[in-house]
């Protein structure tokens, strides 16, 4: 009989604004324009925003690329 470890639940990762702010090299308020515009995906823990790192990967990636 072979026994099954149940998965392991996937870790969601988040950033700050602050952390979105420092890696983009912008204000937070600027990050939080891009956020309430929808550019942005986040959700709300609290009093803290969050930006889910997949969501922000996919912003950064659909960036317009210089020189292309």
């Amino acid at each position: 009989m072979t026994s099954t470890q149940p998965a392991e639940p996937q870790q969601l990762r988040f950033y700050k604004v602050r952390e979105v702010a420092q890696i983009t090299r912008q204000s937070e308020w600027g990050i939080r324009r891009l956020i309430r515009s929808g550019q942005i995906p986040a959700v709300r823990h609290g009093k803290f925003l969050l930006v889910p790192v997949d969501g922000f990967e996919a912003y950064l990636a659909a960036l317009p690329r210089v020189g292309e």
